[in-house]
């Protein structure tokens, strides 16, 4: 507190950080940092703007540059950055992130609303659809992520989720909304189940990791009581923890909880890719990434273009101006030196 209130601590230093742990660490001291401030002023103990005002003021955002899994094979000309916003909680207990958010929203070439899609028709999404009135008024593309379709049931059929969109669609965004490809704005998906599909293709890029595969089934037999896998004496997998759960999770509900063992044991590169390919078809994440990268990011681009474009035009024509107003005025002292002589 007596950093904070003495202005030696401050949340606008410039720095660069390398590695998931120290990324972590400075991101969760901002977010204790904010927090503390909030209840310090709540409380009358320091005077001031919480220092999230001046992020906001500045556009000085935590910026973490990181390879999508599923953008790496798009060819992207410039950057594209996306802007994770806190959720509802977090701007009851810190009021200065709600301004914080509207400011990035209003900057944003479109505006993405992650739902849960088994409890989007019921009165607790009420809250998620009075904001999203709000965000209306900034004119953005809005698209919404009906997430966890994997959790709706088995035999959710396309039919039946296109019905589902078609009416989040007509509840929070548009009564006509009509769910057509060419005005799509929401889209059934599954984070799991994309997480996990980016887990295996991140990982199993050579032939020895791809043959760790075939151990999966005797890890998981040798899994301890605390739910920890256990390493095979005389075997070396390469695979990290978070790996295996998420290739355990996947062949699970790509080949059902008692036959993904024997596909493990067989496991080839021939399997690999029909198994990203059918995760990648399930979770339903690319018509979103082909709306997002390949229609959207384009007139986006091509509008901070237009607006480089015209600031460039407004400066040349300020540049045009002065230089007039200087020829001018060298004329004009021409024309007086030149009446000056004729009298004398």
């Amino acid at each position: 507190l007596d950093e904070i209130g003495g202005g030696r601590c401050s949340l606008l230093q410039k720095s660069t950080f390398n590695g998931s742990a120290a990324i972590t660490e400075v991101l969760k001291f901002m977010n204790q940092f904010c927090r503390l401030h909030a209840r310090a002023e709540r409380d009358d103990i320091l005077d001031g703007g919480n220092p999230l005002q001046n992020i906001v003021r500045a556009e000085q955002w935590p910026v973490i540059e990181v390879e999508m899994e599923f953008l790496k094979d798009l060819e992207i000309v410039g950057e594209f950055e996306i802007i994770d916003s806190p959720g509802r909680d977090e701007t009851l207990l810190i009021p200065e992130i709600e301004p914080a958010i509207k400011c990035a929203m209003k900057a944003a070439a479109a505006v993405v609303c992650v739902m849960n899609s088994q409890t989007a028709m019921t009165d607790s999404a009420y809250l998620i659809k009075r904001e999203l009135s709000s965000v209306l008024a900034f004119k953005q593309p809005i698209f919404i992520l009906a997430n966890r379709i994997d959790g709706l049931g088995i035999r959710l059929t396309e039919r039946a989720l296109t019905k589902l969109e078609t009416n989040i669609g007509k509840s929070f965004l548009n009564p006509s909304y009509s769910g057509k490809a060419s005005n799509r704005q929401v889209f059934g998906v599954s984070a799991r189940l994309a997480l996990n599909a980016a887990f295996v293709s991140r990982s199993l890029n050579s032939h020895e990791r791809l043959f760790a595969v075939r151990e999966l089934p005797d890890l998981r037999e040798n899994e301890d009581e605390s739910g920890e896998f256990c390493t095979l004496s005389g075997s070396s997998p390469t695979l990290d923890k978070g790996t295996i759960e998420a290739l355990i999770s996947t062949l699970g509900h790509l080949h059902g909880d008692w036959n993904w063992t024997d596909v493990a044991s067989r496991y080839d590169e021939t399997q690999l890719k029909q198994d990203l390919q059918r995760i990648n078809e399930i979770s339903r994440f690319t018509p979103f990434r082909d709306k997002l990268m390949k229609e959207l990011a384009p007139r986006a681009g091509q509008k901070v273009l237009g607006d480089q474009i015209s600031h460039i035009l407004t400066a040349l024509q300020e540049l045009a101006e002065s230089m007039d107003l200087f020829i001018s005025g060298m004329l004009e002292g021409e024309e007086e030196n030149r009446n000056r002589y004729n009298k004398l």
